[in-house]
């Protein structure tokens, strides 16, 4: 089957549980560009938190901060960026209420003390690499916003954020949501955390679908003919987007009930196993 525009998500779809990459997946994704298809990534990650093990695979593009950003074959597409008031008032109200938080986009990484700890267990124990030399002290930048008279969303160019509540906190995902409003469309997390309320904060209107739709144009192809890989509530509308929409087996019961396939699970060379389903391989 050729021709065909593929979108993956990384966490729980191209990485398995142990934040690896099968082998098979590799093989399969070289295989079906071999056979003229064009796969991309479609991640809530934003770009320096994507490291050379995944880019070394080669894809014929990245979307990146879930939607924010798209990047085909070295062309910039798009780059959004979050209403700096909205990066201003919501990292306030997070710093108020203990909850840790991260605010990303191609330009840098920020990340609050807690979700700094955060990092630096990830690149001890999983990847050393994570997010290379763009991490950033939100501490540091709201100094540099005091010195320099100016809000704190004028110091972080921001396109999405991820936030966790420490152990010990009763706040809900759905009180936060509450709380942010429309300011930021909020879903929860997707990186597994052990946390009472664990999300994502992305810009209201623009999603990996909206993403998806957008390459699709590019290409000049039908979103018809396009095929879409997730596991968690952020691929939601790119799931629904695509013409086969397809869950993985470890993939949350809500994008499963939307989803046109399920695959296996990601640890079970579910990648591999659907592009052969799909003939993507063949």
């Amino acid at each position: 089957m050729t021709g065909r525009l593929v979108f993956l998500d990384i966490d729980g779809t191209l990485c398995d549980s142990s934040k690896h990459i099968p082998p098979s997946a590799v093989e399969a994704i070289r295989t079906a560009r071999t056979n003229g298809c064009h796969v991309f990534i479609d991640t809530g990650r934003a770009l320096p938190q994507i490291g050379r093990n995944i880019l070394d695979i080669g894809f014929d593009g990245i979307i990146s901060s879930a939607g924010a950003r798209i990047d085909i074959n070295g062309t910039l597409l798009q780059d959004r960026f979050l209403d700096k008031t909205t990066v201003t008032q919501v990292a306030d109200m997070f710093d108020r209420l203990g909850i840790n938080h991260m605010w990303q986009s191609s330009q840098g990484l920020w990340a609050s003390p807690g979700y700094l700890r955060l990092i630096e267990r990830i690149r001890r124990d999983i990847d050393p690499g994570y997010g290379g030399d763009q991490w950033r002290s939100l501490t540091a930048a709201r100094q540099e916003a005091t010195r320099s008279g100016v809000p704190l969303g004028e110091i972080m160019p921001a396109s999405k954020c991820t936030f966790h509540a420490p152990p010990d906190s009763t706040i809900t995902l759905d009180q936060i949501r509450r709380l942010v409003g429309d300011r930021l469309h909020i879903v929860e997390g997707s990186m597994g955390l052990d946390a009472p309320a664990n999300g994502e904060g992305m810009i209201p209107g623009i999603d990996k679908g909206t993403g998806l739709t957008t390459v699709a144009a590019h290409y000049g192809i039908r979103v018809e003919d396009t095929i879409a890989f997730g596991d968690s509530e952020n691929d939601l509308e790119m799931i629904q987007t695509a013409g086969i929409g397809i869950a993985m087996g470890n993939a949350t019961p809500q994008l499963t009930h939307v989803a046109d396939l399920t695959a296996p699970h990601v640890d079970d060379d579910g990648i591999a196993r659907m592009f052969a389903q799909l003939e993507l391989t063949h």
